[in-house]
């Protein structure tokens, strides 16, 4: 739902989803923090920037505690709670989380994975935001140029970069 922008449907389906994964598996379960990850993203589009930034705050600290600051879960979580801090404005929070969030995903799965051209988009969407436009507009086209050439032209990430749109990270659950 959230792939065709009815952010609505997709934080309802997120939030039946993650009722029943904490009724049976637990809140602090990584199925569950990864439906709390996803509503979070729904909420700050939809406009609840702060209901998503406290709920994205608690799940990436609960997937950080849980499955470490590199697991690939935490680290996506990182960047939905740097998209909800900067639309919270606290752009230099954002900022540094982004920056930290991307040096381990650079380590961690290389310079063009799509997670981390996800994350080095949305710094430079608040670099822009910052007026650092020149540092901004390098990076963007930089990841543009990257993402065109591995995701295609019309890409939701491409389209949304172009138009300097933050670009959430949902996740699926996967076997642990």
């Amino acid at each position: 739902m959230a792939a065709i922008g009815e952010f609505s449907q997709a934080k309802e389906l997120a939030s039946d989803v993650m009722h029943q994964f904490s009724h049976r598996l637990g809140k602090k379960h990584p199925y569950t923090l990864t439906a709390a990850n996803n509503i979070s993203s729904y909420l700050r589009e939809l406009g609840s920037v702060e209901e998503a930034g406290r709920l994205s705050e608690t799940t990436h600290t609960t997937f950080a505690a849980r499955l470490g600051e590199s697991h690939p879960s935490t680290l996506a979580s990182a960047i939905v709670t740097a998209n909800c801090v900067a639309s919270l404005g606290d752009l230099a929070r954002a900022e540094a989380l982004d920056r930290a969030t991307l040096a381990v995903l650079r380590r961690n799965l290389g310079p063009d994975h799509p997670d981390t051209l996800t994350c080095e988009a949305n710094l430079a969407i608040t670099l822009n935001v910052l007026g650092r436009s020149v540092d901004a507009r390098q990076t963007r086209d930089r990841v543009l140029n990257l993402m065109r050439r591995r995701l295609g032209e019309l890409h939701p990430h491409v389209v949304g970069l172009t138009a300097w749109r933050r670009l959430n990270r949902d996740l699926e659950a996967q076997p642990w």
